[in-house]
């Protein structure tokens, strides 16, 4: 993904979203402080959800937390799990991790129960942030399994920060992809309760 660019070859300077910023800076104390939490950014294609995601990955990385980062892709048909297997591969890569999740590993309680020993392992360590950005790409598999980590983690230092799409106007969706009403606040929900240390 393209970085804004200035005038000179800089970073645009990130304006417009303190109060989007500071929820998001709400999350990383916490973190920082050993307290895991979620927060969903909804926002219409082009207002700036990746690049607030960005912008609270970098504080994060400055604050040293571990960060982990992947997009859900705009496939025709999402591949189940791609996305959390992406955030797992990336622990691995830089380290974090020695254990391996691929691409063959078997979906269901398997999959699921590696996901979340390899995160409890990265934080048990260090603080972690998990971004996932175009969550309304992905699968119902795939919006499940960070569901049930959110939930079955919610007492370790690790924090999701998610961004997707809204539903269209009159309640229909703008994209068949984009999580429905029940997903979308189920996971509101859990990123509350999250945040609110429950």
């Amino acid at each position: 993904m393209a970085r804004p660019e200035g005038a000179r070859g800089t970073r645009a300077p990130f304006v417009g979203r303190e109060a989007e910023l500071e929820r998001g800076r709400d999350l990383l104390d916490a973190l920082a402080a050993g307290r895991g939490g979620a927060l969903l950014v909804l926002g219409e294609p082009g207002v700036g959800k990746s690049r607030l995601l960005a912008e609270l990955a970098g504080a994060a990385a400055e604050r040293d937390l571990v960060v982990a980062r992947a997009a859900c892709l705009p496939l025709s048909t999402p591949l189940p799990f791609d996305p959390v297997l992406e955030l797992l591969r990336s622990l691995r890569r830089t380290g974090e991790t020695d254990i391996v999740v691929s691409d063959s590993s078997p979906g269901g309680a398997e999959l699921f129960t590696a996901a979340v020993r390899t995160i409890e392992g990265v934080a048990s360590g260090r603080s972690l942030l998990l971004v996932l950005d175009d969550l309304h790409f992905s699968d119902a598999a795939t919006r499940e399994l960070v569901h049930y980590c959110i939930a079955r983690l919610a007492d370790l230092p690790a924090a999701w920060l998610l961004a997707a799409r809204p539903l269209g106007r009159g309640g229909t969706r703008a994209d068949r992809r984009t999580p429905g009403r029940r997903e979308r606040q189920r996971c509101a929900d859990c990123c509350r309760a999250r945040s609110n240390g429950r």
